[in-house]
């Protein structure tokens, strides 16, 4: 198994098009890096002719489409995307990999927890289904009744991807000015800035550490060594 850091920051299109090259090779990966710039993602089934797309544009924000599912995202510079690729013969890809989210995940929780924070992978607030985080669907990381960050999936024959976002910092004029969000719901979210972690604490090499030690204590993942990636290699 292997295991990606992204060295540079990514657009929006990057990280999307270099899960999509993972999931086409369908091998054993973790993938952790940061978004180079603001760009909001949408699920893979979702409309272009949502209100919000128009007002992305108007904010001067590119719109990007996931291959997975869920709603719409607002992702900010900074802000951590880690991935996992998995074959579909490996225990946590096949018949119920909707249901292994907090296993996945379970890296996040070890990492906020050597940082004094209590986290764990739940259901949603479902307090709006305009915006992925506060929607019904899935399961997000939350920390003290806030969301931190969550995760969505997609399945081929071939492989699991299950990948995911964590807000370094939350700009929650943009949120409200974007989606509509009202001042209850923001207060649903958080970031590892609120929670006492700033982004110069957060070091890829240990999220993938951490995201990596979790999965080698489940069944049919083997030690992955940590090596930096190109752009070959992820784009």
């Amino acid at each position: 198994m292997e295991t990606l850091l992204e060295e540079r920051p990514r657009s929006g299109e990057e990280v999307i098009s270099g899960d999509e090259e993972l999931l086409r090779r369908g091998s054993p990966v973790v993938r952790v890096g940061r978004f180079r710039e603001p760009v909001v993602s949408v699920g893979v089934s979702q409309k272009g002719s949502e209100p919000f797309v128009d007002r992305a544009a108007e904010a001067g924000l590119p719109v990007v489409r996931r291959v997975s599912g869920g709603g719409p995202l607002l992702h900010g510079p900074g802000d951590l995307f880690w991935s996992l690729v998995l074959p579909r013969a490996h225990s946590l890809a096949g018949a119920g990999f909707v249901r292994n989210y907090a296993r996945l995940g379970a890296g996040w929780t070890t990492f906020l927890a050597t940082h004094g924070i209590s986290a764990g992978w739940t259901s949603p607030p479902a307090s709006n289904e305009g915006y992925c985080l506060l929607s019904s669907r899935g399961e997000v990381l939350a920390s003290d009744g806030r969301v931190l960050g969550g995760a969505s999936q997609h399945v081929t024959q071939r492989a699991l991807l299950h990948h995911g976002v964590v807000n370094c910092a939350l700009d929650r004029d943009l949120l409200s000015r974007i989606f509509g969000l009202q001042r209850e719901e923001l207060a649903l979210l958080t970031s590892l800035e609120e929670l006492g972690v700033p982004s110069d604490l957060v070091q890829l090499r240990t999220v993938a550490r951490h995201l990596t030690r979790a999965l080698e204590t489940l069944k049919g993942v083997e030690g992955v060594p940590v090596s930096p990636s190109d752009d070959k290699r992820v784009s």
